[in-house]
């Protein structure tokens, strides 16, 4: 009797999740007003905070360097890290998706106008994950007293450009392509914790580093230019049928990326690389 009401119960308990979850992604797909895509982001938000103290929680359960050596700070830049990793692995499939999925051709037919509601609930869980970072940014400050102005140009740029998309209900097609330059975090994320390790002399290390150094070119570099070529190859849409805050935070942002920041990161990436040595505690690391 008691397996059974388990059974019984896990089954109420799945089949109430699921029609939870079909609510609440029903919401995020809703288009009829403001207040919708409002409560589109704040479900979101919600939900990246969420996912900041389960990675607290399984990292103190599972990884004993994060639960007995690393001091406090260190285990909010790793949760931190966690949480960008996920959202990156979230963008990261919407770019592939663009590229090889027949449902998302559309967007390459229109870069303006052509929205669905797969595209509407992205811009709204992309929106409420830079809502999660420039909250937590001023968290972090507040707390750790340490600022990092790239960083933060990057998250009200961030904020405000997709916020912006989702708003005026045009340019999604750029904010799919934009997003997947964040498939870059867990790499980084993963030579940080290899560095604090003491582990950079290692072969692990050094194979993260190139990988870096492709993904870079692929996902960051030559998005940059694929953004400035279909902006500008269909100008006479992107011009008048982008809103000019989304057109100048666009191409602002694009142009910080394509000509100052990746290719500084770039660069540091592969000379990290190239001047690898097999000799513990030799200096040979730029910036991660």
């Amino acid at each position: 009797t008691q397996s059974t009401w388990g059974v019984f119960t896990e089954t109420k308990l799945m089949e109430a999740l699921s029609e939870n979850f079909k609510v609440y992604w029903a919401a995020l797909e809703d288009m009829s007003s403001w207040q919708a895509q409002m409560y589109g982001v704040l479900i979101t938000s919600v939900a990246w905070f969420a996912i900041f103290p389960v990675s607290i929680l399984v990292n103190l359960t599972v990884f004993p360097y994060y639960r007995n050596v690393m001091d406090n700070a260190d285990k909010i830049r790793w949760d931190l890290r966690i949480v960008r990793s996920v959202a990156a692995f979230y963008g990261f499939y919407h770019g592939v998706q663009l590229w090889i999925n027949a449902e998302y051709a559309p967007f390459w037919v229109d870069v303006v106008n052509t929205v669905t509601p797969a595209s509407e609930a992205f811009m709204k869980i992309v929106t409420g994950f830079f809502v999660f970072e420039f909250l937590m940014y001023y968290i972090v400050f507040l707390w750790l007293r340490k600022h990092d102005n790239e960083l933060l140009v990057h998250h009200i740029l961030g904020l405000a450009g997709f916020a912006t998309f989702l708003l005026d209900g045009h340019g999604h097609f750029f904010g799919l392509l934009l997003f997947t330059e964040e498939f870059s975090a867990p790499w980084t994320g993963i030579s940080w914790l290899l560095s604090k390790m003491k582990y950079s002399h290692t072969i692990p290390w050094l194979i993260n580093q190139w990988i870096m150094v492709i993904v870079w070119v692929t996902c960051r570099s030559a998005v940059d230019w694929l953004m400035f070529y279909y902006y500008f190859v269909n100008y006479k849409k992107t011009i008048p049928g982008l809103h000019w805050l989304s057109s100048f935070i666009l191409m602002l942002g694009t142009s910080t990326l394509a000509f100052y920041l990746n290719p500084i990161w770039l660069k540091a990436k592969f000379l990290n690389a190239w001047n690898w040595s097999p000799i513990p505690n030799k200096e040979f690391r730029r910036k991660e």
